[in-house]
């Protein structure tokens, strides 16, 4: 009866085991945030970096993870070729847009990134499958205008995440 018990109980960590590894790789936003804080929790981004720079980075990441990373994608149709988001997964299941901090201290930038959020969750993304990734220094996260930021993409049920840069390193 101990061995029954215990061989059922083996058998069933074992699917428990295999089930965990088989949804960790499965594309969600929940997922993709884990494995970009997991894959960038030391290394990060300087804030000498571009968007650009911080894109490449965050894609060769991504690709380790996940099937059909694209960079730049558009978001369909040839009316909307010159419209694109930074980084689409799985085509279409979840979209990455990136932003440096500093440049959204602007409210035109700020306004220009809620309208592109806009645009991306009528045409290809869920709210929940989009993320709005912005990297800058630390204390920016705390700037009256990007708390606002945050507050109205949370309410839009997009996912926020602030990636704070490393300080520059100063020579001497």
């Amino acid at each position: 009866m101990y061995l029954a018990a215990l061989l059922l109980s083996a058998w069933f960590s074992y699917r428990l085991k295999a089930y965990w590894e088989e949804n960790r790789r499965v594309l969600t936003s929940r997922n993709v945030i884990r494995v970009l804080r997991k894959s960038f929790k030391q290394k990060g981004f300087s804030e000498e970096e571009s968007e650009s720079e911080v894109e490449q980075k965050i894609a060769t990441c991504l690709s380790g993870h996940f099937d059909a990373v694209q960079s730049q994608a558009p978001l369909g149709g040839r009316a909307q070729a010159r419209e694109r988001i930074d980084l689409d997964l799985g085509p279409g299941k979840v979209g990455i847009e990136i932003k440096l901090a500093r440049f959204l201290r602007k409210s035109n930038e700020r306004n220009r990134l809620i309208g592109q959020v806009e645009l991306y969750l009528n045409r290809k993304y869920r709210p929940e499958n989009l993320i709005v990734l912005i990297v800058g220094p630390a204390p920016l996260h705390q700037d009256p205008a990007l708390y606002e930021l945050r507050d109205i993409l949370l309410k839009k049920r997009v996912r926020y995440v602030y990636w704070p840069t490393l300080p520059a390193l100063e020579e001497a």
